[in-house]
């Protein structure tokens, strides 16, 4: 927590209610959840290219960063908005499916996804190409 007061102190975050943007990196922080989300832009990829590209991030020192989880993903989407379903401290908001980490165990080639459109999850097929978010522990 120390190194989110320095960041508001330093003056390159802005506070969006439970979210904190770390200007300088492009991380948005979650003081609900702990979680730190990379807020670039991506492109469409499959699901095993998602968890790659995440676990290979290196960003701001940091490289310890995953493919969130479907609980995670869903924490981040906002019920009052549709076209994106995501607050906008988020500057990165395609209205499109993104991965989650978390698969169908009975169909080991589905994945739950979410979809920043409307904030709805449902299950798609690992080949599918679909945008990604990556994230990490503060």
């Amino acid at each position: 927590m120390k190194k989110l007061v320095l960041l508001i102190l330093l003056g390159v975050s802005t506070l969006f209610g439970d979210f904190v943007r770390d200007n300088y990196y492009s991380f948005i922080v979650d003081t609900e959840t702990g979680l730190v989300w990379y807020d670039e832009s991506v492109e469409k990829v499959s699901f095993i290219n998602a968890v790659n590209r995440c676990e290979s991030l290196s960003v701001g020192s940091y490289d310890d960063w995953f493919l969130p989880n479907f609980n995670q993903l869903l924490s981040i989407t906002d019920d009052t908005k549709s076209n994106p379903a995501i607050s906008t401290s988020f500057s990165s908001r395609v209205s499109q499916k993104y991965w989650s980490s978390t698969s169908v165990h009975r169909d080991t080639s589905k994945a739950w996804s979410v979809d920043f459109s409307s904030g709805k999850s449902s299950l798609s097929s690992k080949t599918s190409l679909l945008y990604y978010r990556c994230a990490r522990f503060l």
